[in-house]
């Protein structure tokens, strides 16, 4: 979201961006120039990393590693079904 809005300024708006997106769980980001994230991801290619809110638990910063399996088995079929 290029600028956040914290104060609804139409008339006939019930309820903030931000309230609606976690009214239905849509995830969001702001405060950073997603322009300047988007040129890093596109010259260093595929990235391990995420986007937390709050201060992560050590637990939860470990990462599994994608490159590491084999995602096309995962995702495929594995009985071939007649046609």
């Amino acid at each position: 979201m290029g600028e956040l809005c914290e104060t609804p300024s139409h008339w006939h708006q019930e309820k903030t961006v931000s309230q609606w997106m976690r009214d239905h769980g849509v995830p969001g980001i702001c405060g950073i120039d997603t322009r300047e994230l988007t040129k890093k991801i596109r010259s260093k290619g595929t990235i391990l990393g995420r986007i937390v809110m709050g201060v992560p638990s050590s637990s939860s910063l470990e990462f599994q590693d994608p490159n590491k399996r084999n995602l096309v088995a995962e995702v495929s079929i594995k009985v071939q079904t007649g046609f």
